[in-house]
């Protein structure tokens, strides 16, 4: 199929043919390629105002055998990072609506946004979804306003180390894992409030990261049972107390998990 790229004000920019499979944010990066515009700040806009999403193809787009979409540069999109497994978001363009959804996300996943922020009247931050990405909203970034502890989104530095998420035992339940993301030059104290964060209740000062941990033959896991002589430092990173992304970080806890840890 044929593509033309025009431009706001209707001047030819690019005539391309491609494949209908060919997906939307491939074709971005050749009209980067032709003219310099970063794809992520390029908005492709096919007839009928309907913004074509980045990874869609052609054909699912509805494009025509000669299709002519027009290209608005706008913002870069900044991406936000799941750090808790959820997220709350705010369907639509209006920040200031009441409807809320709940969303169950994988904890490290990207999401685009525009980087607008807003702030509620609780005094929680609000940023913008990319409209290009997903559908219109506006996601909670902290996670008290919820009644979670920590953030629950983590704005994106495009420079930074890729972060590793890490596998937590729950205290009360030896089977049951919950995941946390931390970049490999952050420390075991800030593990030790993140698995706070993740099970509310636990006490920060009572968590120690191990390297090794072990049990008594044949009894199950438990934190606050499970004898040490591998406790890492609080300045200790956090690329040297695991095995690498998807693995487990060990801890034992020294507080009282059945007094200390909050019912959901």
């Amino acid at each position: 199929m044929r593509v033309s790229i025009v431009g706001i004000a209707g001047e030819e920019l690019l005539h391309l043919e491609l494949e209908p499979g060919t997906r939307v944010q491939e074709l971005q990066e050749r009209i980067s390629a032709a003219t310099g515009a970063p794809p992520r700040s390029q908005r492709l806009i096919a007839p009928g105002a309907l913004l074509l999403p980045a990874e869609a193809t052609l054909a699912e787009t509805g494009s025509s055998e000669c299709a002519e979409l027009s290209l608005v540069l706008t913002f870069e999109v900044v991406d936000y990072r799941v750090m808790q497994g959820c997220i709350f978001k705010k369907p639509g363009q209006d920040p200031t609506g009441t409807r809320v959804l709940k969303l169950t996300r994988d904890v490290g996943m990207k999401i685009a946004t525009t980087g607008r922020t807003w702030m509620g009247p609780a005094g929680g931050t609000w940023v913008e979804c990319d409209p290009a990405s997903r559908k219109p909203g506006w996601m909670l970034v902290d996670g008290y306003c919820c009644g979670m502890l920590g953030p629950l989104l983590e704005r994106v530095d495009p420079d930074e180390e890729e972060p590793l998420v890490l596998k937590v035992r729950n205290p009360r339940n030896e089977s049951e894992f919950l995941d946390v993301c931390l970049k490999p030059t952050q420390l075991v104290l800030h593990a030790r409030h993140w698995i706070s964060w993740r099970f509310p209740g636990m006490k920060p000062d009572k968590i120690v990261i191990v390297r090794e941990r072990w049990n008594d033959p044949g009894k199950p896991f438990k934190p606050a049972d499970s004898p040490s002589t591998s406790d890492l430092r609080d300045d200790v990173r956090i690329a040297e107390a695991c095995d690498g992304n998807g693995t487990e970080l060990k801890y034992i806890y020294m507080g009282d998990i059945v007094e200390d840890l909050t019912t959901e």
